[in-house]
């Protein structure tokens, strides 16, 4: 259906993971370095770690209720319980008493990018923090006052959106400072003045309350940020295995980021009621219905309709859209079959609903623009992942 992200508790707990382990990633980067903060990158270690088996209990004990939930075992959940306990409780135990071992502090610039990154971990552990806070408080509700509440997507759209800002901020400023602070700012002082001059757009953002407008300018800012990086190390000879992951890594986060706006705020959805030879115009597409007809599968009946689509200004650029009212035989359970006509700058779904008066049908029908933006900015993250990853035997 065009959907990304819910907030459902299952996501969630897929994602605090990614959250933390990204952080740990940022600072793993700089304790190997610097030779500092070590305390910080074990702690993050622990804490990733730890929330993978809290996601395998939340999605396999049936604490919460969720369409993702894969079982409601109470004894598995009991199990799962106990061994996330004795590993999360050991291991913090371990770092309680052995922490004093672990490499100590340094002193850092706080204007350096060893600093920025630091930052930017302790900001993603902080979101990773709301996001379990908002995951659990139903649970820790039901147990206590054995009350039921849910917290949904508003609640996780308030506080995600204006944490992940500066994280966004620390990202474009990060390759523009050197390590130990300030020389690689000045070598990059074109570049410096490209991104200061956001600042006009971000204040419109404001201004106007468009946040679509200030995080597709921070996009723009990463991209820029993120390509004189790399330019700078071609010019330096310093192209490596790990400044080609970073910068696919970081243009993955824009890609990705720029799907996100584009798909929030320029997005239409329209439902009408359609009968053949009848047509509706949906943003800038023109979708004209051809005929219905009686389909039947193996253990299913069902209606699909033929649907002709093109946009307004180019009638000869015709797509052929086939959805389906599908009735599945031993239960007669209706299903839609949603037609999908993919792009790369815009998506288009056709669903057919229920039948009406007069020989027509309800339809649904949505237009997506740059919603593969989003995969294709997961698909380039974890390509800069698997670039960096080295062979410590060659």
């Amino acid at each position: 259906w065009g959907g990304w992200w819910f907030w459902d508790p299952v996501e969630n707990a897929s994602f605090m993971p990614w959250l933390a382990g990204t952080a740990l990633i940022h600072a793993v980067k700089v304790t190997h370095k610097q030779h500092t903060f070590g305390k910080w990158t074990l702690l993050l270690a622990i804490i990733a770690f730890s929330l993978s088996l809290l996601g395998t209990f939340l999605v396999r004990s049936g604490v919460l209720t969720s369409v993702h939930a894969f079982a409601t075992d109470p004894a598995r959940g009991l199990y799962i319980l106990i061994f996330l306990t004795l590993v999360i409780g050991g291991a913090l135990a371990l770092y309680i008493l052995r922490g004093n071992l672990i490499l100590g502090q340094k002193q850092i610039l706080y204007f350096s990018r060893s600093a920025l990154m630091l930052y930017g971990s302790a900001l993603l552990l902080a979101v990773t923090g709301t996001i379990l806070l908002g995951t659990l408080y139903p649970l820790i509700i039901d147990a206590f006052l054995n009350d039921k509440i849910s917290v949904g997507p508003p609640y996780f759209n308030i506080v995600f959106v204006p944490m992940m800002t500066p994280i966004l901020l620390l990202m474009i400023m990060m390759p523009l400072v050197s390590w130990d602070g300030g020389k690689q700012f000045k070598s990059s002082f074109l570049i410096s003045l490209v991104l200061l001059s956001t600042i006009i757009p971000i204040a419109l953002a404001i201004f106007y309350k468009k946040a679509g407008l200030l995080f597709l300018t921070l996009s723009i800012a990463i991209v820029l940020s993120t390509l004189n990086y790399g330019y700078q190390a071609i010019k330096k000879q310093k192209l490596t295995r790990k400044v080609i992951s970073m910068t696919v890594a970081h243009l993955g986060i824009a890609v990705t980021l720029t799907g996100i706006v584009m798909t929030i705020h320029f997005n239409v959805e329209k439902d009408v009621a359609l009968g053949v030879g009848d047509s509706v115009k949906v943003k800038d597409i023109l979708f004209n219905i051809v005929s219905f007809k009686d389909i039947e599968g193996s253990n299913y009946q069902g209606v699909q309709a033929l649907v002709k689509s093109h946009p307004v200004k180019s009638p000869n650029q015709i797509t052929w859209m086939k959805p389906e009212k599908r009735f599945f035989i031993p239960r007669e359970i209706p299903m839609s079959e949603a037609a999908l006509k993919a792009g790369i700058f815009q998506d288009l779904f056709v669903a057919l609903g229920e039948p009406l008066e007069n020989g027509k049908w309800s339809f649904r029908i949505y237009v997506k623009p740059f919603i593969r933006w989003i995969w294709l900015g997961g698909i380039m993250m974890a390509l800069g992942a698997g670039i960096g990853i080295k062979n410590e035997k060659n």
